[in-house]
């Protein structure tokens, strides 16, 4: 897991001032119990010291966060909120960092990772009996970051039960309105609800602040304060007493100041100028510590300043870090900074400054920076970032570069390449022309320099980005500009940089042979970089499938899989994924083929992408056409079209076309034939290589063949076929072989058709071909059946046709599962048993529940989930919670060989929504009990098989039906029905077994019964009767006692059973 610098100060509880008063007043505000509290005043009106008195007996419970501008910077926030929820959870921290880390559009998607953080923090507080409250301090730092503010809305809506939210502002947050202002455990303190008493005043004068004080003090106090805390405290602490607080009230007011820079000024001078003057230089510390001060000051024994600081009453706060550290109050620190500002020569405020940075610049880079940029020394500044930069791309930490960002201007930033290379990595994935525009101005900045190693550093990023995009243009364009001279005169890792892209340069280019000599000279290279070596075993697996090399091509595979940067990062992961997605079907390995569907889906279930989207349905469809379902798999060419076109990538939206096209049925060739057209000459316009051109032009030759004309199709086939032999296509080559042999013998030209034949046939069993992306199962069948009889590698032809005659479907079996809904519930399949406690959370088992309830021929829309689950979330907002506790459903049936789409999956989506799979048969403790209850209520069984029937009912309803499922009212309705049945049987049975003489039993099945209703008259009597019959009266009058007192609390008046 990549650092990302989080500052700890901000994230630990402040301590509750020493002096302070917790007074009815504060009590009222009902902080510790309301679901929200939002506490707006400005500064000095003592909104933390009210949270934290309200919060004292539930300290550990806090989960502070005090907010900065830099927070406005949204994976400063989110990287400091994830620490902040989960500190005490190493899983889920790690988890939700990981998932912040792998966001493409952070700005656009954040919330997703909302959801995911209200679904860990639910996981984690179901198993807690302690509720948190997170409080977020000084919130006026980011009240114009809307999706802040929208965030905050979303968690009081989400977040669990057993959870507050607290807000501090000086400015009023937005977040209180609409529905909210109607919601009882919202509450909104103003500064008016934080202004003292005349009472509490009366209370903190004399136990507090133990001052001298009358009547007409008192009332002077509360006059010129107006129960502003800070304006209290500072009368009470610059006059010597308050007895004579009218005297120096006019003595003080005559110099003209407002009423906290009049007492503070006050205040400083009965300090001795040692002491003042550090105290006005602490201010410029954000925090400090004793050790600050001994190596900033030269202090030696910096605990006493800090116990006269606090001996003194000065307004400071305590941090419990490690080491502790001290902060003053905002109201504070403001003002003595303007007071030093004020009285010292710019030349030595910019020398102190520049100290500050020096200190700082080994412990924390980005307090270094902010200091020199304080000091006016730019230069330094940017050189410091600079050195940052360049440690953080050797290293892979990205994210901590992006956070030191935050530091500079977009000024500033035009001053160094280096900046210029992470500002457009930091938008890559937000505002792509943008990015390229910073990533080529970097790339000028750095060939200026010399710097060579960046150079190429930043034309990686670029390659990554074209490849991303599949389009080449600018990568072409910018590829002019590098100074392959100078580089390889540099050598080094520059130079090992330029061949590896050259090498990534010459597979996109479809220069097969040349890049395949380049790979042998760089598989000698060290390549050290993580992302370098990534990137690298992309393209090298591409190169060997497109040079249909099967088998090196899934050793690469194992590596890229296992590689750490795909997992350091799940947008690096689906770019892996992507690279090499085309082998588990060129191999036809089903197994491979269903992983990848399943990872491309959940990838693009938790991050809402689109691109992963596409290429789930994209593998899927050969998952499809492998197990002869053509009909499903043009179906989910048509899907993986729509994604790619949401997501901008048009040469995916026309290979998907094209496939669909060489395995549709339909005889509207020249309308085809004119698309494909069109999407060779877009293919050779932007160049996208892949061998996507021959591979169109191939398949206009086959619609061609199909319609006859021979021609035309001869000339297209014959085209693709060279231009793949150039290229050493190797598996393309058999292609177009199979479809010319197909050609040459419906025109009757048997020599020819027996040529290619043979080509394909060979080079297909010396490489074990079994399938080729040109093909199409007709043509491959009439081909074998040839080969078969000509005795041109029989067998092998034998094996193909095997493979694909259409009697040879691949039949999975049924898949019986058996849910139980009464009690606790279960799913059983096969040897496996999955319960609540497998899922995530409670909304995540009950998705499931609801589609399994659904009639089998009916869909479930995602529209439908979304307003059931989270009625109170925006549609944004509850479809990013659904694909989230989705995600996460996927993730817990994978575990247990039950998929969601898929041939034989447990539930499929299409795009009317989400229906229980055609091959998936249920039985459930349900639909006995339905099937059970009808039969008896049919009159017609003797009483041996009644009685039989009758216990199978009552042993199988083992609790209320889908307990703790409150999300749809209908289900409401069925629970009370269906105990509404059991307990109708209960009865039922129990007269039998009294009837039998099956006493004992009758006795159990109406003690079941009143625990499903224990005011059930019926069954009461029944046992009450039961006990008189076997001479167990004192139970049965003990029992009647208890079920009387419940009865009448219940009801309000007496039952009518009389023992």
């Amino acid at each position: 897991m990549k650092e990302f610098p989080k500052l700890k100060s901000k994230l630990t509880t402040p301590s509750k001032p020493e002096k302070s008063v917790y007074s009815e007043r504060i009590k009222n505000m009902g902080i510790e119990n309301n679901r929200l509290t939002v506490l707006t005043a400005q500064a000095g009106f003592g909104k933390t010291t009210a949270v934290l008195l309200s919060l004292e007996k539930f300290r550990s419970q806090i989960r502070w966060y005090r907010l900065d501008k830099e927070d406005n910077y949204l994976p400063v926030f989110y990287s400091h909120l994830i620490e902040t929820l989960f500190i005490k959870d190493e899983e889920k921290l790690s988890a939700g960092l990981h998932m912040l880390y792998s966001m493409n559009k952070l700005e656009e998607e954040y919330v997703l990772l909302n959801a995911h953080i209200c679904q860990n923090l639910e996981e984690m507080l179901s198993s807690q009996n302690e509720k948190i409250y997170l409080v977020l301090d000084d919130y006026h730092n980011v009240v114009n970051n809307q999706s802040i503010r929208e965030t905050i809305k979303y968690f009081v809506v989400n977040f669990p039960q057993n959870s507050s939210i607290v807000i501090t502002s000086r400015v009023e947050t937005g977040i209180v309105g609409g529905k909210f202002v109607l919601q009882r455990d919202i509450n909104c303190v103003s500064s008016e609800n934080l202004l003292f008493t005349k009472p509490e005043l009366e209370t903190l004068v004399a136990k507090e602040y133990k001052i001298d004080y009358n009547e007409e003090s008192l009332d002077l106090l509360y006059k010129y304060s107006e129960g502003w805390i800070t304006g209290v405290y500072l009368i009470c602490h610059s006059l010597n007493n308050i007895l004579d607080l009218n005297k120096g009230i006019k003595s003080l007011k005559a110099q003209n100041e407002n009423i906290f820079s009049l007492y503070l000024s006050n205040f400083l001078n009965k300090i001795d100028k040692e002491k003042r003057d550090l105290l006005i230089k602490l201010s410029l510390l954000e925090s400090f510590s004793v050790e600050d001060l001994r190596e900033l000051f030269e202090i030696k024994d910096g605990q006493n300043v800090i116990n006269w600081l606090e001996n003194s009453n000065l307004y400071i706060q305590k941090i419990m870090t490690k080491p502790v550290r001290y902060r003053f109050h905002s109201l504070f620190s403001t003002e003595l900074e303007r007071m030093y500002m004020e009285s010292t020569p710019i030349s030595e405020q910019r020398e102190f400054l520049k100290s500050i940075a020096s200190y700082y610049e080994q412990s924390d880079i980005q307090l270094a920076i902010r200091y020199l940029l304080k000091a006016k020394e730019e230069l330094e500044a940017i050189k410091l970032g600079e050195q940052v930069a360049k440690e953080c791309f050797v290293s892979s930490n990205t994210e901590k570069m992006f956070y030191i960002l935050t530091e500079f201007s977009e000024e500033q930033v035009q001053k160094s390449p280096y900046l210029q290379l992470f500002t457009g990595m930091m938008i890559m994935n937000v505002r792509i022309d943008d990015c390229l525009n910073y990533l080529t101005r970097a790339m000028e900045g750095f060939k200026e320099n010399c710097d060579y190693s960046f150079l190429m550093n930043t034309f990686g990023v670029i390659i990554v980005t074209s490849f991303q995009m599949n389009n080449f243009l600018h990568l072409k364009e910018i590829s002019k500009k590098l100074p392959i001279s100078k580089i390889a005169l540099k050598g080094g890792a520059a130079l090992d940089k330029l061949l590896i892209s050259l090498f990534i340069s010459l597979v996109g280019d479809d220069k097969l042979s040349k890049a395949n000599v380049l790979s042998k000279i760089i598989d000698k290279m060290n390549i050290e970089e993580g992302l370098w070596s990534y990137a690298y075993l992309m393209i090298k697996g591409i190169l060997h499938y497109r040079r249909g090399q099967l088998r090196e091509a899934k050793q690469i595979t194992n590596l890229l899989l296992s590689h750490p940067a795909g997992f350091s990062n799940d947008q690096w992961r689906i770019i892996g994924l992507v690279s090499c997605c085309n082998l588990p079907f060129l191999t036809g390995d089903i197994l491979l083929l269903q992983k990848f569907t399943d990872e491309f889906a959940l990838l693009g279930e938790k991050y809402n992408s689109d691109y992963s989207k596409g290429y789930s349905y994209f593998v899927g469809v050969h998952l499809d056409f492998f197990q002869k379902d053509i009909k499903s798999a043009i179906e989910k060419l048509d899907r993986s079209m729509e994604y790619y076109e949401s997501f901008g990538a048009t040469a995916l939206v026309k290979e998907s076309e094209i496939i669909k096209y060489l395995w549709s049925e339909s005889t509207d060739f020249e309308d085809m034939i004119m698309d494909l057209e069109i999407s060779e000459n877009y293919f050779e316009l932007e160049n996208t290589g892949h061998g996507m051109t021959e591979f169109c032009r191939a398949i206009k030759g086959v619609l061609h063949k199909r319609s006859k004309k021979w021609i035309f199709a001869e000339r297209s086939l014959t085209e693709s076929l060279n231009i793949s032999l150039r290229k050493d296509a190797k598996q393309s080559v058999c292609g177009c072989n199979l479809h010319l042999a197909d050609l040459y013998y419906s025109k009757g030209e048997t020599e020819k058709g027996k040529r290619h034949l043979k080509d394909w046939i060979a080079c297909s069993e010396e490489n074990n071909y079994t399938f080729f992306r040109e093909m199409d199962v007709p043509t491959i069948l009439r081909m074998s059946e040839i080969a078969i009889k000509n005795g041109i590698h029989s067998n092998f032809a034998h094996q193909l046709k095997e493979m694909y005659k259409a009697d040879k479907q691949i039949v999975e079996d049924k898949r019986e599962i058996y849910v139980k809904y009464f009690g606790d519930f279960k799913l059983n399949y096969r040897e496996q048993k999955i319960s609540e406690k497998d899922f995530k959370t409670k909304k995540v088992s009950g998705i499931l529940k609801y589609i399994l309830l659904n009639n089998k021929n009916s869909r479930i829309s995602r529209e439908k989930l979304m307003t059931l689950f989270w009625p109170d979330s925006d549609v944004k907002a509850a479809g990013a919670s659904l694909r989230v506790a989705l995600y996460e459903l996927r993730k817990t049936l994978a575990k247990y060989d039950l998929v969601i789409d898929g041939k034989n999956a447990l539930i499929k989506e299409d795009r009317e929504g989400f229906v229980i799979g055609e091959d998936t048969i249920i039985h459930s403790d349900l639909k006995e009990i339905e099937e059970m209850y009808l039969d008896w209520k049919d009159k017609s069984l003797n009483n041996k098989n009644e009685l039989e029937i009758l216990k199978k009912i009552c042993d199988l309803y083992e609790g209320n039906f889908l307990e703790n499922f409150y999300y749809d009212d209908r289900i409401e309705v069925l629970r009370s029905h269906y105990s509404s049945i059991a307990l109708e049987c209960i009865h039922a049975y129990s007269k039998l077994c009294d009837e039998n003489g099956f006493y004992d039993e009758g006795e159990r099945i109406l003690l079941k019964g009143l625990e499903i209703d224990p005011i059930d008259e019926i069954g009461c009597g029944l046992l009450i009767s039961l006990y008189k019959k076997t001479g167990k009266s004192d139970r049965g009058q003990s029992f009647l006692r208890k079920f009387e007192k419940n009865f009448i609390k219940e009801m309000g008046y007496k039952s009518k059973i009389k023992y």
